[in-house]
């Protein structure tokens, strides 16, 4: 991914590159796009340029580390061989015979339509204006859209290849032949040096904007459960819990009480009018007397 020509990496950040710049001179809003464009290209050699000094070349840092260093296992290492190979210039002409052009599917396209399959209206109107424009001459002096689209192209490719090769030299200057030292790039430039080496503090903004407020906001919510969810429970709860105390008081005393009670006065009202049963013809006679001469009394004092 550091450009080099030839390799895959260039063939596909050239692209990108050169609609960028084709985009640029059609409208001019899009000359920033350009230029972080070849800024990332340059920054992307440097980086992986530095990345190679500092691995391959040079004493190591860490002894300890670099004794205990290993190939990879076969299973990472063919895969990894597979990948480099791909990205060969040797096996880039081959994948390029297969790639499937624009002209290439509009021929198609006009294929399928002869052989009856379905094809809107407007797509033969604009197979038919494209064929018919392609078949004007084009006159002395004028410049048709793909002459200046491999214009374009070329100019990206070159100017890719130089901040590429940018890139690499300022790596090699730093890394390699030692000429400049990023300790003291470092101390110089410490403002960019400290915003890039924080990842332009995406992190801590992460933090404090998602991360913290997050917490805020579980910590509340944990406060409010215990001090107010859990309390409104507990209190039911206990409201629960004492009216089924003066129910079970109420249920002992006052029903079992009146049950009871009225269980009771029968048994002490029987126990006494059984004692009237006696058995004996004198005692009724007795008691058949007794009534007649009370309400013989009773009528005497009423009347």
């Amino acid at each position: 991914i550091a450009g080099v020509p030839f390799f895959s990496g260039f063939f596909s950040k050239d692209k990108i590159l050169a609609q960028v710049l084709q985009r640029a001179t059609e409208n001019a809003a899009f000359w920033p796009l350009v230029v972080f464009g070849f800024t990332a290209a340059a920054m992307t050699a440097f980086y992986m340029f530095r990345l190679l000094y500092l691995t391959f070349f040079g004493e190591p840092r860490d002894e300890e580390k670099y004794r205990h260093a290993h190939e990879s296992p076969p299973v990472m290492l063919i895969a990894l061989v597979v990948l480099a190979l791909l990205s060969s210039p040797l096996v880039y002409p081959l994948i390029q015979q297969f790639e499937l052009r624009v002209p290439e599917m509009e021929s198609m396209v006009v294929l399928a339509g002869n052989e009856g399959y379905a094809l809107p209206a407007e797509g033969h109107a604009s197979v038919e204006a494209n064929a018919a424009e392609s078949s004007h001459a084009v006159a002395p002096g004028e410049h048709t859209g793909q002459e200046e689209h491999s214009v374009t192209h070329t100019l990206a490719m070159v100017l890719s290849i130089a901040v590429a090769g940018l890139g690499i030299l300022l790596a090699t200057m730093f890394y390699y032949w030692k000429i400049f030292s990023p300790q003291r790039m470092s101390e110089r430039f410490s403002g960019i040096y400290r915003l890039l080496l924080n990842k332009y503090y995406f992190d801590e903004l992460y933090d404090i904007t998602f991360v913290r407020s997050t917490l805020a906001l579980g910590r509340f919510a944990g406060r409010f459960d215990l001090g107010v969810i859990d309390r409104i429970v507990n209190l039911v709860g206990s409201f629960g819990r004492l009216a089924g105390t003066v129910s079970g008081w109420f249920d002992l005393i006052a029903v079992d009480g009146l049950v009871n009670l009225v269980g009771s006065t029968t048994r002490s009202s029987g126990a006494r009018l059984r004692k009237l049963q006696t058995g004996m013809l004198q005692d009724y006679l007795l008691y058949i007397f007794g009534g007649v001469l009370l309400l013989i009394v009773i009528f005497r004092i009423l009347l």
